[in-house]
């Protein structure tokens, strides 16, 4: 398997740091961007450079053999992706979003929305999917300028997922998850669940993890058992990510640590000041992994990490 870093913004009073780790969890390199204001997002490029966007509306691309900078002016972004043709697709709490070029001044705003836009998803065939708080998913030929509706949650789309067998996993704040066959346009609407869907994150395969809002549970879905199990003790853990190893990585915003998990194994490590400890569950003894999990998470804390994004080193 190809190596590959986990990037994290680092932000404290004097510095608005990005710090990669490696697949041991070591930290490789920290470097301080010069962002004069939060860092609101990362990107890797397919090019292999790394883009920083911050709130002061400033753009810099990383060149991470020598760790230089471009610096570009852009929009505010607090959410983005590469679509196919290497163009960004981009929001900031608006009904509309961009479809742009870093390095052009010029920029198409796609309306239709009557809220807010909140997640966004590149398709396999290269089509931009938007979720919004007027609980529609839209699907744009970004190359054509047509779009679809599709209707069916009663709350905001709070993330969007594609499986491998081309199907679109949609979650929402009105605690369903939807799966849509994107040729016929309908769905298959799961069942309801306690809390609200905050992420939905691809594992392996035909299965997808559910983070909830406001909730220590996670969920793992299998489609084609057409059911799944649940985990709890991950506090607060938001911005899941896949790993090229198969293992699953998260950030937990309220208490700091970066939570490294392992389903097939029903391992849990968190990761912080270089240091690690190790959770182990069991169906049996759900409770008990909670207390200790809850034992080490004062002691292993990285306090300074802002946000995480998933990327590759060559």
């Amino acid at each position: 398997m190809f190596p590959f870093h986990v990037a994290v913004t680092i932000v404290n009073e004097n510095k608005r740091n990005i710090r990669l780790y490696d697949q041991n969890w070591k930290i490789d390199k920290e470097w301080n961007t010069d962002h004069k204001n939060v860092i609101t997002c990362l990107l890797y490029r397919k090019d292999g450079t790394l883009v920083s966007f911050a709130q002061d509306e400033t753009i810099r691309v990383w060149n991470l053999s020598n760790y230089t900078y471009t610096e570009y002016d852009g929009p505010l972004v607090y959410h983005v992706v590469e679509l196919q043709d290497g163009r960004l697709a981009s929001i900031c709490d608006k009904n509309t979003f961009d479809v742009w070029k870093i390095e052009d001044d010029f920029y198409d705003t796609y309306e239709g929305h009557t809220e807010f836009v909140s997640c966004l998803l590149c398709l396999q065939d290269g089509r931009l999917v938007s979720g919004s708080g007027d609980n529609t998913i839209r699907i744009w030929d970004v190359k054509h300028g047509s779009w679809w509706i599709l209707k069916g949650h009663t709350g905001t789309i709070s993330s969007l997922i594609q499986l491998p067998n081309g199907q679109l996993v949609s979650g929402a704040l009105d605690k369903t998850i939807r799966i849509w066959n994107l040729e016929s346009l309908t769905s298959e609407r799961l069942p309801t669940f306690v809390n609200q869907i905050h992420q939905l994150v691809q594992i392996q395969h035909d299965q997808f993890l559910v983070a909830f809002a406001y909730s220590n549970w996670v969920f793992i879905w299998d489609v084609d058992y057409g059911g799944g199990e649940g985990f709890l003790g991950l506090t607060a853990t938001r911005n899941f990510l896949t790993l090229p190893n198969g293992q699953l990585c998260g950030f937990d915003p309220c208490e700091n640590p970066i939570y490294l998990c392992d389903f097939s194994n029903n391992n849990i490590n968190v990761v912080g000041q270089g240091r690690n400890c190790k959770v182990v569950y069991t169906k049996n003894d759900i409770i008990n992994a909670q207390i200790i999990l809850d034992k080490f998470l004062g002691r292993y804390l990285d306090k300074d990490v802002q946000s995480i994004v998933f990327t590759y080193l060559k």
